[in-house]
């Protein structure tokens, strides 16, 4: 019998690369909690580590092969790392991603600052890099425990490493623009930037990373909560000097200069996601302090088409707040439509809001998918449309319309908005879908619950088949008070609304803090301006969000809305 360490180096090799491989057991994740489940991994490449001289030459390399430190409020992992990579310098050739996300910027010094043993052995780290004038500041920080330093120390030791994951506006870049000054061949074999960003600490400069995105093998770039502005946009940026091939923005703000300016810095765009609807307050961005600052679809779609014979994937959702629906239909026609997509050449995919496009929309005769979502009002008129180019052989090449909407009872009303006479949601929907018929297009219209839905991550067509891996409402922490001055000023003025109740309002309104909830919660739900003039125009998962149904089947007839048209 053959002994399993008899067999080829290169076929061991093979079978451990499946034992250090993420697990997709949610049987296994539902028993031990997901914090248990991500060191699963780890274990199982440990403990081969420990049955020969032989299993842990071939292992030891795939437990450095991903670094991920998102502890969010302490750098013990990322010191521990750093201190093994200065000790054992050959590690570092096996490490291929890096993950460090901080809750916030941490205070300096306490729990996170190193240990004198570490501070002596990153200290000779550092000397090593001939940092020169700024050397000293490295050693000053990393004393203190900032994270910049620590991230940019990690990945200065790992010269294969293909992606990088930081916290955006808390991870700093100057440490890497000292390493990139002293030797510009650092992060020469990166592929993937990611910059994950929250709401909190929203609004960085995204020109920040300037340099970092002139990587040269840098394909894939991503940045949730930031901000890109003309005025600030990099120099260095120019015509056709980027790599980069697929880009996404998450709940970011761009505009119609910045956005002209990085595609036409993009040598080949393949892949270009800009995604800031949700309906999930805690992800929300505060309303825009300068209306109308964002690009709008024209913008968007003309810089798009600098790279119409490459582009796969396009995909523009503007965000949305909900005094915007006070009236659903003039909301629609205020909003700049997008143009023409017929030059596009290979464009397959299409994800862009009802509101901004016409009730004739032109794509092109490349396009497989095309979700429309966030739909307010009806959506007759616009597929009635559709179906006429389909059936003309426009679009030989579609196979899935998807209309997404919070109330799929308003898309099947009919065009003037009113409810059909005599006929049901389930009617109106079978009428509309019976329209498909002797056609190849699956066509549905999916309701989402009243959140942004994790999704349309990735840009491969299966991503949008399978409707049953996604979170609903409901998913994930309460918001605290702090987070949500706003509803804790609505509960409470209910509350003292209430007649038995009422002898609590006057004590409420001497109340400092009472009253400085209200002013804040006031100030947050007030409408800073809108972007309705220009409104063709913003964690997410990585990945732009993407809605998914919870069913495919037709509304029931007692669906219809309960307030009157």
């Amino acid at each position: 019998m053959v002994n399993i360490q008899d067999l080829p180096v290169e076929l061991l090799t093979h079978i451990l690369t499946f034992v250090g491989e993420p697990a997709e057991a949610d049987d296994i994740e539902l028993a031990l909690g997901p914090d248990r489940l991500g060191l699963l991994e780890i274990e199982d490449l440990i403990e081969a580590c420990l049955v020969s001289r032989k299993f842990r030459a071939i292992a030891q390399p795939l437990l450095f092969r991903l670094f991920e430190d998102d502890n969010l409020d302490e750098l013990k992992k990322s010191i521990s790392f750093a201190s093994t990579l200065c000790r054992r310098p050959d590690l570092g050739k096996h490490v291929q991603v890096i993950t460090m996300l901080p809750l916030a910027p941490l205070e300096p010094g306490g729990s996170l600052k190193p240990n004198e043993k570490d501070i002596v052995v990153l200290q000779k780290a550092i000397k090593k890099l001939q940092l020169g004038p700024n050397e000293e500041a490295w050693q000053k920080t990393l004393a203190l425990g900032e994270p910049s330093v620590f991230a940019a120390l990690i990945s200065s030791m790992t010269p294969n490493l293909r992606s990088l994951t930081l916290a955006g506006g808390i991870i700093f870049t100057v440490p890497f623009s000292h390493l990139l000054s002293r030797d510009p061949s650092f992060l020469s074999q990166l592929t993937e930037l990611d910059i994950n960003g929250n709401e909190e600490f929203g609004g960085y400069n995204i020109s920040a990373y300037e340099q970092l995105l002139t990587r040269p093998k840098l394909s894939k770039v991503s940045f949730q909560y930031g901000d890109l502005w003309e005025e600030k946009f990099p120099q260095s940026w120019k015509t056709g000097s980027l790599t980069v091939e697929d880009v996404e923005f998450g709940h970011c703000r761009l505009d119609g200069g910045s956005i002209q300016k990085l595609m036409k810095a993009c040598k080949k765009l393949k892949y270009f996601t800009f995604s800031s609807l949700t309906f999930d307050p805690r992800k929300a961005r505060d309303p825009n302090p300068i209306p109308d600052s964002q690009f709008t679809a024209p913008q968007a779609l003309e810089a798009a088409l600098l790279h119409k014979e490459t582009l796969e994937h396009f995909q523009v959702e503007f965000e949305r707040f909900p005094w915007d629906l006070d009236n659903p239909v003039e909301y629609v026609s205020s909003c700049v439509k997008f143009g023409s997509f017929r030059p596009f050449k290979v464009l397959e995919c299409i994800v862009v809001p009802h509101a901004y496009l016409p009730e004739h929309p032109q794509f092109p005769a490349s396009l497989k998918v095309l979700n429309i979502t966030d739909c307010n009002t009806s959506v007759r008129t616009l597929v009635e449309n559709l179906i006429v180019d389909i059936k003309g052989g426009l679009y030989p090449n579609l196979k899935s319309i998807k209309c997404h909407a919070l109330d799929i009872t308003v898309t099947v009303k009919a065009p003037d908005q009113s409810r059909p006479i005599g006929k049901s949601p389930a009617d109106c929907f079978l009428e509309i879908q019976d329209m498909f018929i002797h056609t190849r297009v699956n066509f549905q219209i999916c309701p989402y619950p009243g959140k942004r839905l994790p999704g349309f991550e990735e840009h491969a067509l299966d991503h949008f088949e399978d409707d049953d891996e996604y979170g609903y409402l409901g998913d994930g922490p309460i918001p605290s008070l702090d987070q949500m001055p706003e509803l804790f000023h609505m509960v409470m003025e209910r509350a003292l609304q209430d007649p038995d109740f009422a002898h609590l309002r006057a004590a409420a309104e001497q109340d400092p803090e009472f009253m400085n909830l209200r002013a804040e919660a006031q100030r947050r739900a007030a409408p800073q301006g809108s972007n309705r003039g220009q409104r063709a125009p913003r964690r997410g998962s990585r990945r732009a969000p993407r809605p998914a149904p919870r069913r495919n089947t037709a509304p029931s007839d007692d669906e219809w809305e309960t307030d009157e048209d």
